[in-house]
């Protein structure tokens, strides 16, 4: 997933101190993940974020986000993950 600072709509804030986080799914489209996925990973992405201190939390999400990415793999033949 990829992260900056751009505007995002409806942000009273400015462009270089937003309020909000825009988080963009290059890497998902390219993958041609389907929706529900990207539903899967925006709430492992909000559960990491909630806890980011708690390593149980972070483990599972990881071990998530491989197994997912292992099925929709860019390519199949290489694991990136390890």
């Amino acid at each position: 997933m990829k992260v900056n600072k751009n505007a995002v709509s409806f942000d009273d804030a400015r462009p270089f101190n937003p309020l909000r986080l825009r988080l963009g799914t290059p890497a998902l489209i390219t993958r041609k993940v389907g929706e529900d996925l990207v539903r899967v990973f925006a709430k492992c992405v909000a559960s990491v974020i909630g806890n980011y201190r708690d390593e149980s939390v972070l483990r599972k999400n990881r071990q998530e986000v491989r197994e997912l990415t292992r099925e929709s793999s860019v390519y199949p033949d290489f694991e990136m993950l390890r």
